[in-house]
C-alpha cells in the first residue's frame, strides 16, 4: 500500500513537470488551451528553418501566445486566382498539428487582448471586410465592427489596443476607394471615425499604425498611395504630418532597448528611422535588391526584415545578412517570435518553388 501511494505521488509530480513540455488541448472551463508561461517549444534548431506545415496557404499573420508559447495562431490570405478564402489556424503543440478554427477572410492580423488571454481579434472577414472577435480562445468568431464603414472594397487593415486601458481601441480601413481611422472607448463595441477632419480622402486607406507602449496617446499613421507618416500626441484627436515617404509604410517596430527609437519599414524606400518617438525621420536604404518589404521586427537585439529576396538581419543598419538557409525561394511575409525570444517564426507567401506555410528557427545571437 505504501508503494502504491509512493507511485501515485511520483505520477502526480511527474505529470505536473511534463505537462508544460507536452502541452494540453484543454484549458480551464473547457477552453481550448491553458496558460503556461513556463512552457517551451523545442522543435526548432539554430541556423536552419524547420517547416511546420500549411504549405498550401499564404501566411499573412502569426501570433505566438505570450502566456503559452506552445499556442500559435496563424491567419492566411485570400487567393484571388483560386477564389479560395483565407483561414485562421490554431496549434496547441508548437505547430506540430494545426486546427482550422475559421474560414472566410483575408487575415492581415491577429491580436490578443492584453488582459484576457482567451479574447482575440482578427481582421478581416470576407466579404464584409469587418473585424472579428473571439472570446473563447478562437473556437468561435463574431463580427465586431459596429460604426466602421467596411464592405467588399473597404477592409479592416490595422487594430491597436491601449495596454493601459483596453477599453480604448483603434482600427483603420483600406480599400480601392478610401479609408479612415476609427476609435472605440468601450472595448470595440462601437467605433467612431477620428480622421475625417484631417484627411478628407486617405487614398487607398491605412497601411500601418503604431501606438507607443509607454505613451499610448502617441500614435503614428501611414496611408497607402500618399506615403506620408502622421503623428498624434493626444490619442488621435489631432494629427501632424511629419514625413513624406516614397511608397507606403508596411509596419512599425519599437527598439525594446531604446524607447525613443522607432523603425518604419517602407515598401518603397527601405527603412525609415526616428530617434525621437516619431517626430523626425531619416531614410536608410537596405539593399539595392530588396525592393519590397512586408514586415520587420526587433528580436534579441537585431532587426529582422522580410523582403522579396528573403529574410535579412542587421544590428547596425549598414550590414545585412541573408538568412535563407535550407529554403528554396524563401518569400517571408510576416515575422513573429515567442515571449522569451527562443524561437522565430516566418509566415511564408505561397510560391510555386517553395509553396507557402510557416517555418520556425531557434534564435541565437551571432556577432
Amino acid at each position: 500500500m505504501k508503494n502504491l501511494t509512493f507511485l501515485k505521488i511520483v505520477f502526480v509530480f511527474g505529470y505536473a513537470f511534463l505537462l508544460p513540455m507536452c502541452g494540453s488541448p484543454i484549458g480551464p472551463d473547457n477552453l481550448p488551451y491553458r496558460l503556461a508561461p513556463e512552457a517551451v517549444c523545442l522543435n526548432s534548431i539554430p541556423d536552419e528553418w524547420t517547416y511546420l506545415g500549411l504549405r498550401e496557404e499564404s501566411i499573412r499573420s502569426v501570433l505566438v501566445h505570450p502566456q503559452n508559447p506552445q499556442v500559435i495562431f496563424v491567419g492566411t490570405g485570400f487567393d484571388f486566382s483560386a477564389q479560395r478564402d483565407g483561414k485562421i489556424f490554431r496549434s496547441t503543440d508548437c505547430g506540430k498539428t494545426w486546427e482550422k478554427v475559421y474560414e472566410g477572410g483575408h487575415f492581415r492580423g491577429i491580436l490578443l487582448h492584453p488582459e484576457d488571454p482567451y479574447t482575440l481579434f482578427a481582421w478581416n472577414h470576407r466579404p464584409t471586410g469587418a473585424l472579428l472577435r473571439s472570446t473563447d480562445g478562437g473556437d468561435t468568431w463574431h463580427l465586431y465592427s459596429e460604426g466602421m464603414h467596411t464592405d467588399g472594397y473597404n477592409l479592416t487593415s490595422v487594430v491597436l489596443i491601449n495596454p493601459d486601458n483596453p477599453q480604448i481601441m483603434y482600427a483603420a480601413t483600406a480599400g480601392f476607394w478610401n479609408g479612415a481611422v476609427y476609435k472605440s472607448t468601450n472595448g470595440g463595441q462601437r467605433w467612431e471615425g477620428i480622421t475625417m477632419n484631417h484627411w478628407p480622402i486617405l487614398a487607398s486607406g491605412t497601411t500601418a499604425m503604431f501606438m507607443h507602449p509607454n505613451e499610448p496617446d502617441v500614435l503614428l499613421h501611414s496611408a497607402d498611395g500618399n506615403g506620408f507618416i502622421s503623428r498624434s500626441e493626444d490619442g488621435g484627436d489631432t494629427w501632424d504630418d511629419v514625413f513624406i515617404a516614397v511608397g507606403s509604410v508596411r509596419t512599425y517596430a519599437l527598439n525594446p532597448e531604446n524607447q525613443d527609437h522607432i523603425v518604419a519599414f517602407s515598401a518603397g524606400e527601405g527603412l525609415l528611422i526616428s530617434e525621437n518617438r516619431g517626430r523626425n525621420w531619416r531614410v536608410e536604404t537596405v539593399t539595392d535588391s530588396a525592393l519590397s518589404i512586408s514586415d520587420g521586427k526587433f528580436i534579441s537585439g537585431d532587426v529582422y526584415i522580410a523582403t522579396n529576396v528573403g529574410l535579412l538581419r542587421t544590428n547596425d543598419f549598414e550590414n545585412y545578412i541573408v538568412m535563407n538557409e535550407g529554403v528554396t525561394s524563401l518569400t517571408p511575409y510576416v515575422i513573429a517570435s515567442d515571449g522569451e525570444e527562443l524561437n522565430m517564426y516566418l509566415g511564408h507567401w505561397h510560391n510555386t518553388a517553395a509553396g507557402g506555410g510557416i517555418y520556425v528557427r531557434r534564435i541565437y545571437e551571432e556577432r
